[in-house]
C-alpha cells in the first residue's frame, strides 16, 4: 500500500466537510386492566420513526509527500463533490396478552397466558451526488453540473406476525410442568409456507421439597428437569424467495433498456426448525455455599437455511434453501461457591461444556477449504495435510509431486490418495473447526465500598 492512501487529517479537514443529522423518535401506549381478580389483559402499542440525513462535500487539495514536499496527489475524483443521503424508518409494534392466575385448594397454582404480536418495519433511502461545481464556497446540488451526477434509491419493507400462548402448573411447589406454543408467520418466506408452529414441553421435580428431604442437612434445593421444545429461524434477508430484477441494457437497433434476473430463488422455501431435548440437575447447599447444576443436550437444526455453492457458468447468484439437517450433542456443567469471611463476601464460578457435531442430512455436498456432508461435522476442515518441512533438495526430488517448485524449507504435504501428486484430491478432514471443549469462570470479591471482578475463558484442543 503506498504512503499516498493515508490521507493527511489536515487536508482532509480543509477539503470540506461532513454534516449528520438523525431524527429518532420512540412512542408507546400500555394498557394493564385487571378484568376480575384472576384475569389480567396487557396491552402494549409502541411506534418508532428515524429521519436520517448525511451530507458530504469535497473539493481537490493538493497533497505532499512530508520526507522530501513533492507532490503526491489530491484527493480522488470520485471522493469530490456533493454526496446527499436521506433515509427514513417507520417501526410498529403491537403486543397483547390474557393472563389468567388461580390458586386451587392451596395446592394447585396454575398460570395461562394467550398472546398476539405483531412487528412491521418500512425503509426508504434516496441519494444524489454531482462532482463538479463552479467554486467550491457552494455546497448545495442544484449548484453542480450535470455532468458525472447520479441518482438512487430503494425502499424495503418486512412484517411479522405471532400467536402464542403458555400454561403453567405446579403442585404444592414440587412437581412442576409448562407448556408453550408459538404460530408465527413472516414476509421473508413465501405465502403458501411462511407459518411455522413451535410447541415445547418442560418439567420439574423439586425432590428437596419432599417430606423425606425437607429438613436434610446436605440441600435445601435438589431439583431434577426435563424439557423439550422447538424454535424457528427466519432470518434470511428480506426476500429469498422472490424475483429480483436489475436494470440492464439490450443491445438490438440500439441500446434499449430493460431488466435481468439476478439470482435463483427457491419458492418452496419454510422456516428452519431447532429442536432442543434437554435433562438437568440442579443442586445448591445453604442458599449457595455450594451450588452445581449440568444438562445433556440434544439440538437437532432441520432446514437449514443456507445459500448454496452452485457454478460460476449459471450466471445468477446462489438461492437461499433449506439445506439439509444437522445435530449437536453434549454437556454443560457448573459449579459454583459463594461465602464470605468477616467482611469479605465472595463468589467463585466456574463452567465447563462440551459438545460432538454432525451433518444427518444435506441436499447436495458442498466442497472447499470447508466440506459439508453427510456423517462429518458442519463446515469441517477440508485440506491437504502437512507432512513437515523440505531439509534437503534430495528429500524434494522423492517427494511426490509438490506445486510452486518447492525449496528446502519449504512445506511437505501428505499425498492423500497415493498417485505421487499433490492436488485437490490429496484433501482430507481435518479437525479444528470446533474445538473438544470449553471452559470458563468468574470470581467476585467485595469488601466494604470496593468490588473485584476476575473472568477467564477457553477452548482446548480440536
Amino acid at each position: 500500500i503506498g504512503e499516498w492512501t493515508v490521507r493527511n487529517p489536515d487536508a482532509l479537514i480543509a477539503s470540506g466537510f461532513r454534516k449528520i443529522n438523525i431524527n429518532d423518535v420512540r412512542t408507546q401506549v400500555y394498557a394493564d386492566i385487571k378484568l376480575s381478580k384472576d384475569l389480567t389483559w396487557y396491552t402494549k402499542g409502541a411506534v418508532g420513526f428515524t429521519d436520517y440525513f448525511n451530507k458530504r462535500f469535497e473539493h481537490a487539495v493538493d497533497n505532499y509527500y512530508f520526507n522530501d514536499g513533492s507532490y503526491a496527489h489530491n484527493n480522488a475524483v470520485w471522493q469530490q463533490g456533493v454526496r446527499e443521503q436521506m433515509s427514513q424508518t417507520f417501526e410498529t409494534t403491537l403486543y397483547s396478552t390474557l393472563n389468567y392466575t388461580k390458586t386451587f385448594a392451596g395446592m394447585h397454582n396454575l398460570n395461562v397466558l394467550l398472546g398476539y404480536n405483531q412487528e412491521s418495519n418500512n425503509y426508504r433511502v434516496m441519494n444524489g451526488s454531482k462532482i463538479t461545481f463552479p467554486t467550491d464556497n457552494i455546497s448545495e446540488l442544484n449548484a453542480g453540473a450535470a455532468d458525472g451526477q447520479s441518482t438512487g434509491g430503494t425502499a424495503n419493507e418486512w412484517a411479522i406476525q405471532s400467536f402464542f400462548g403458555r400454561l403453567n402448573y405446579d403442585f404444592e411447589g414440587k412437581y412442576l410442568f409448562e407448556a408453550n406454543a408459538r404460530y408465527d408467520g413472516t414476509s421473508r418466506i413465501a405465502p403458501e409456507t411462511r407459518w411455522g408452529f413451535f410447541p415445547s414441553l418442560s418439567a420439574g421435580w423439586r425432590i428437596s421439597e419432599e417430606s423425606f428431604l425437607r429438613d436434610a442437612g446436605w440441600t435445601d434445593n435438589l431439583k431434577l428437569r426435563a424439557s423439550w421444545g422447538q424454535l424457528g429461524n427466519q432470518n434470511v434477508g428480506l426476500y429469498p424467495y422472490q424475483n429480483v430484477l436489475a436494470n440492464t441494457s439490450y443491445p438490438f437497433a440500439s441500446l434499449e433498456p430493460g431488466v435481468q434476473l439476478t439470482r435463483l430463488v427457491d419458492r418452496t422455501l419454510k422456516w428452519e426448525t431447532t429442536t432442543v431435548t434437554d435433562f438437568g440437575i440442579d443442586y445448591s447447599l445453604q442458599n449457595g455455599l455450594i451450588s452445581f447444576t449440568a444438562d445433556w443436550f440434544d439440538k437437532v437444526t432441520d432446514g437449514i437455511l443456507y445459500q448454496i455453492p452452485i457454478p460460476a457458468s449459471i450466471g445468477l447468484s446462489a438461492p437461499t434453501v433449506n439445506y439439509g439437517k444437522m445435530k449437536n450433542t453434549g454437556w454443560e456443567f457448573e459449579i459454583g461457591h459463594r461465602n464470605r469471611i468477616g467482611e469479605v463476601a465472595y463468589n467463585i464460578n466456574f463452567n465447563f461444556s462440551t459438545f460432538s457435531n454432525k451433518v444427518l442430512s444435506v441436499k447436495s455436498p458442498s466442497y472447499g477449504t470447508r466440506i459439508i456432508k453427510e456423517g462429518l461435522p458442519f463446515n469441517a476442515y477440508y485440506l491437504i495435510e502437512m507432512e513437515g518441512i523440505f531439509q534437503s533438495q534430495e528429500e524434494i526430488d522423492k517427494a511426490p509431486a509438490h506445486p510452486f517448485n518447492p525449496s528446502p524449507g519449504d512445506l511437505r504435504f501428505r499425498d492423500a490418495d497415493g498417485d505421487g501428486v499433490i492436488d485437490a484430491k490429496d484433501r482430507v478432514v481435518v479437525d479444528g473447526a470446533y474445538a473438544k471443549f470449553y471452559y470458563g469462570g468468574s470470581l467476585n470479591l467485595s469488601w466494604k465500598n470496593f468490588d473485584f471482578t476476575a473472568f477467564l475463558q477457553g477452548v482446548e484442543g480440536s
